[in-house]
């Protein structure tokens, strides 16, 4: 039985909420709406699955906490003082939780086919008829078993929680840190330890931790790989085997060189060179007084070889570049390297482009053998090297090819040491990686350390499993019945119980309404047409009857605890004495559907409810005696919500509820919208004068004006009124008219007013 909720953090918006007091068979809990009652349902929900794990409750975590990287917390306390955190997520031996809400309703009424239900399997009921002395001593076997088997389990988990602590000093991190892996589960998940056991870098995350720590800004890689320049290979082809022969002709002398032929004028210039000519023109002996063609023709060829040598020296000097490049990664990569491959394994990175050899050895050899080329062209312009044009094509190819594979390698290089430097940067978070490493690794020493003791648990297991078939077949001697014929009886009982004799279910599950003409019809898939108050009643009655799916003997009821979380809407008021009935008769009910004569074993019962007028119902015919009622309340000053228990004696006032919202947030105790609880006290108030809510007639009652707020409230106010296009009334005008309120409620009735602010007070 659950006896306590001591806490539950980071779940939508229950950040930090407790309980004070104990909890009993029956429970009542009253809270507003939006005060985080379904959040705790939803909650309770996670524990219906049989393996449960951490995971299943991220949909649960709240923004906040997403945000601050917070992880779900609770510690639940049983019987026995068995707790349940999210580090042992195991709930106590046999022990239910089955939780009912809105979202029940949705997933069993409104479907496509109420009739798609599987039930299956046998309840042992009535007496058992095996010899008591038999059923009595395998069952102290087995209580004694599962003593020791906790014995080992509290001795293994004190163990770990030590081991935790050690860890959490030693590496200045949270405990979570660690406990997340140092937990019972995980020591007992067989697939787990071997994944780790295999894991090489588990193992050396203590020491790459210590390396880790050791890094500072000395460490970042100040270095980069240069990479290659871009060269015009193709002129540079073309200059290599390029004759220099008389081609072209500057733009000067254009028109002249139109007249003439190119062999002439070449003719003309060697004439010239061999034979001397008095101002006469060797290629027509004219006089040259008026045109020195001589000196514009040499001026042009000197002006070509220039431009050309300076073009080879331009070459010489890129390719001479780009070897000592070369050289200079080379002997970079060298020092480089090594240092890459060490601080990829301390900072954890398992794949690396990081290229540890690059090879340009052909390359340098191929720029060689052109720097000669250009070497023998810069000596000579007029060298021939048209017979060595088919290796000056394989070379260059050689080189671009080289410098393009090489310029790719280097740069991936480069990127690699910008994110090895960026993880260098920031530190924290490998170290957050390998301290999860080390929980595991150390997870793992334990294991291997303590193999005695986890093989003594895993022999209780076994015997435990063996003792529970032999109590199975013991039990099995005594009379069973099919659990869908028991669910099938025992909701129709329960459906008129509540009050509701027009629907029945059939024997294979069909939901059948039943007209005044004595006609049925199966409605299984036109549950749609059902009201949303009768869907209540059918959806409420089926959970009821469906928590015998999770039992396997009459005693197992016992251990069932059962959350329920508004089973009355809006729309099914009318149904409030059916459903309360179905409460306080649980026992009975169970006890006569199941063929067995005791009646004093009933499951725990936490009943959520929003609604005064079923709360004090409760209170005052359901749950008079042995039950627990509390309030979901908000801390004045964390404004976080907690259970608070109260005196199951007293019933709930919708006035005072009303009118105590209304001091607490005139007085900052609250921050939501309490327009509805003004216009609730100050309709009660009318009515004790048996006048309607008006604010001439306020202003009767109290003999004295409203105060615009509080007349505006009065007219017409309700946060969920949609016909209302006026916008609504901000915190300041709110604050104004409770204000207001609470000062005519003290000088005309003063006593009420006392009473109010004792009951806030305290």
């Amino acid at each position: 039985m659950l006896l306590n909720i001591h806490r539950v953090n980071n779940v939508r918006n229950l950040k930090d909420f407790r309980c004070t007091g104990e909890f009993l068979k029956k429970n009542v809990i009253f809270a507003l709406n939006g005060s985080g009652k379904t959040n705790l349902s939803r909650f309770f929900y996670k524990f219906e699955k049989d393996e449960l794990t951490l995971d299943e409750f991220n949909d649960l975590v709240s923004l906040e906490a997403q945000e601050s990287s917070g992880k779900i917390q609770f510690d639940l306390q049983f019987s026995g003082n068995y707790r349940v955190t999210e580090s042992n997520l195991e709930l106590p031996q046999n022990q239910k939780i089955l939780v009912y809400n809105k979202e029940f309703l949705d997933r069993n009424i409104t479907i496509n086919d109420f009739s798609e239900k599987d039930h299956s399997g046998k309840i042992n009921i009535g007496k058992i008829t095996s010899p008591d002395d038999t059923i009595a001593s395998i069952k102290s076997e087995i209580e004694s078993t599962l003593k020791e088997g906790k014995e080992i389990k509290g001795r293994i988990e004190s163990g770990l929680e030590q081991l935790t602590e050690e860890l959490r000093k030693k590496y200045k991190a949270k405990s979570t840190t660690f406990s997340e892996y140092l937990n019972f589960r995980k020591l007992s998940d067989a697939e787990f330890i071997k994944e780790i056991e295999h894991d090489e870098s588990i193992k050396e995350s203590e020491n790459q931790y210590s390396k880790v720590n050791d890094i500072n800004e000395k460490d970042i890689i100040t270095s980069n790989f240069v990479l290659s320049q871009v060269i015009d290979f193709e002129n540079l082809s073309s200059l290599l085997l390029t004759k220099f022969d008389f081609k072209d002709v500057d733009s000067k002398i254009e028109n002249h060189v139109a007249l003439v032929s190119k062999s002439w004028i070449g003719k003309g210039l060697d004439y010239q060179s061999q034979n001397e000519f008095n101002n006469q023109c060797p290629f027509c002996l004219q006089s040259l007084e008026k045109t020195d063609i001589i000196s514009q023709y040499t001026a042009f060829i000197e002006s070509l070889k220039s431009k050309t040598l300076d073009l080879i020296e331009k070459y010489i000097t890129e390719l001479s570049t780009i070897t000592n490049s070369i050289k200079s990664n080379e002997d970079l990569l060298k020092v480089t390297s090594s240092r890459i491959k060490q601080l990829n394994k301390i900072l954890g990175v398992k794949r690396s482009n990081f290229k540890h050899e690059i090879r340009e050895h052909d390359t340098l050899i191929a720029i060689q053998k052109i720097l000669t080329f250009l070497e023998k062209k810069r000596k000579d312009i007029s060298t021939d090297l048209t017979q060595a044009s088919e290796e000056i094509s394989e070379q260059i190819m050689l080189i671009e090819t080289g410098l393009k594979t090489s310029k790719s390698d280097y740069s991936k290089n480069n990127i690699e040491i910008q994110a090895i430097n960026s993880k260098l940067n920031d530190l924290s978070k490998r170290k957050g990686e390998l301290r999860k490493q080390i929980a595991q690794f150390n997870l793992l020493k334990y294991y291997q350390n303590n193999t005695d003791i986890l093989e003594k648990r895993s022999e209780l297991l076994k015997k435990l499993d063996t003792k529970n078939k032999e109590l199975v077949k013991e039990n099995d001697k005594g009379p069973s019945k099919e659990k869908k014929e028991l669910i099938i009886r025992f909701m129709n009982k329960l459906i008129k119980t509540a009050g509701v004799q027009k629907y029945e279910i059939s024997d294979d599950f069909g939901l059948l309404l039943k007209t005044q003409g004595e006609k049925v019809y199966d409605i299984s898939k036109f549950t749609h047409f059902v009201s949303e108050g009768e869907k209540s009643v059918i959806a409420f009655s089926y959970y009821i009857a469906s928590t015998l799916q999770s039992i396997e003997r009459f005693e197992d009821i016992d251990n069932l605890t059962l959350f329920i979380d508004d089973p009355l809407s809006s729309n099914s008021y009318n149904y409030l004495h059916g459903i309360g009935t179905i409460l306080k008769s649980l026992p009975e009910l169970y006890s006569d559907v199941l063929d067995n004569k005791n009646d004093s074993i009933a499951p725990q019962v936490f009943v959520l409810t929003h609604n005064l007028q079923f709360y004090n119902f409760l209170a005052g015919n359901v749950y008079k005696k042995k039950s627990a009622f509390f309030n979901l309340e908000l801390n004045k000053d964390s404004k976080s919500p907690y259970l608070k228990q109260v005196n199951n004696n007293r019933k709930l006032s919708e006035y005072l509820t009303s009118l105590k919202r209304v001091y607490e947030f005139a007085n900052d105790q609250r921050d939501e919208n309490v327009g509805s609880d003004i216009r609730k006290v100050l309709e009660t108030i009318c009515s004790f004068h048996f006048l309607e809510l008006k604010p001439e007639n306020i202003k009767v009652i109290f003999e004295v004006e409203p105060e615009m707020d509080l007349k505006l409230i009065a007219d017409d106010y309700t946060h969920t009124d949609f016909n209302n296009y006026e916008d609504p009334l901000t915190l300041e005008a709110l604050k104004k008219a409770s204000n207001c309120l609470l000062k005519f409620i003290k000088e005309k009735y003063n006593s009420q007013y006392i009473e109010i602010e004792r009951i806030c007070k305290n």
